[in-house]
């Protein structure tokens, strides 16, 4: 990892790749995910999290789900791994493209139970299916 998220032309100063903000705190409320954008590292916008999947039995965050600017109604869970808080923007950056994330699995109705579906999407974005810390 680089030790410092810059997207070009996206508004804000850079932080520490530790994602801790200006007061050294790595917590943000879950609410304020909801909306917030989401940029390629290039600085292009590609989208919004709509939605914010989690592991009840850990808390632990497994996917975000993205909308894609002017393709609001497709979303596309994209794991964690996949993307980094940026505190002073209050926005994620991502490695990926929108053709990356247009060319996964399309998700159905009860992706988040489906561990076929789980393993396809998260071979397809490069990062190890979630295993919850009991399993």
């Amino acid at each position: 990892m680089p030790s410092e998220i810059r997207a070009t032309e996206a508004p804000g100063p850079t932080i520490t790749s530790s994602g801790t903000n200006s007061e050294g705190s790595r917590l943000i409320a879950a609410k304020t995910m909801q909306g917030a954008k989401v940029y390629a590292r290039s600085g292009d916008t590609l989208g919004v999290i709509d939605d914010t999947v989690i592991d009840p039995a850990t808390g632990h965050v497994v996917y975000y789900v993205i909308g894609l600017e002017r393709a609001e109604s497709d979303l596309h869970p994209i794991p964690v791994a996949r993307l980094e808080y940026d505190h002073a923007r209050h926005a994620y950056i991502t490695e990926l493209s929108r053709e990356q994330i247009e060319s996964a699995p399309r998700q159905h109705e009860n992706w988040f139970e489906d561990h076929a579906w789980q393993q396809s999407a998260n071979e397809h974005y490069g990062v190890p299916p979630y295993r919850p810390a009991d399993a």
